[in-house]
């Protein structure tokens, strides 16, 4: 509580360490029109309430971009993840293993931050279900909205796509990306 009379408050700045490295995509792809935002974070391995995030952007036709984070000494689970949206082929979040990227953060491998450090992404591609919906008869006048799920089995992000069957069309094709492996 700070009232009208003016108060002194001291703050010590502690010195960081950075994290930096490369978030790359996968397989010489590039990123679309607009760029891809990837957000790049280390959770401490003593305190999963403590994490420590940066945005890289990965700019429309390119394949990568640098990332820099400042963070304290510890040891940490570093991760990328992306905005929620449709019609993207990558995994929602991936993590740092040593053996390359993995999908659940207990196969990560924890990284040591002693000074500065250097540490490379690569996004995961995911999986994909395709396929066509058949109504029994036309969509009506204005289309049909259609919700797709696929929900997995065990853990993961479910993938989700929105479409509209259009007005007089009795099937529409789609294809769900993104989707976790396992």
């Amino acid at each position: 509580d700070i009232s009208a009379q003016d108060k002194q408050i001291n703050l010590i700045i502690f010195s960081g360490n950075t994290l930096s490295g490369t978030i790359s995509l996968p397989n010489d792809t590039t990123a679309p029109t607009g760029g891809l935002q990837v957000t790049v974070q280390a959770i401490d391995r003593n305190d999963s309430n403590n994490m420590f995030d940066t945005v890289a952007n990965i700019s429309a036709g390119m394949s990568q971009a640098n990332y820099n984070l400042a963070i304290p000494a510890g040891e940490y689970t570093l991760c990328y993840y992306l905005p929620w949206t449709q019609d993207q082929p990558y995994i929602y979040n991936g993590y740092y293993s040593s053996s390359g990227m993995v999908e659940k953060e207990e196969q990560a491998t924890p990284i040591t931050i002693e000074g500065d450090s250097s540490v490379n992404l690569t996004l995961l591609l995911g999986a994909s279900i395709s396929g066509t919906i058949t109504l029994p008869q036309p969509a009506p006048d204005g289309g049909l909205p259609v919700e797709i799920l696929a929900i997995p089995e065990q853990s993961g992000t479910v993938g989700i796509k929105y479409i509209t069957i259009p007005s007089g069309s009795d099937s529409y094709a789609y294809n769900l990306q993104g989707l976790y492996h396992s």
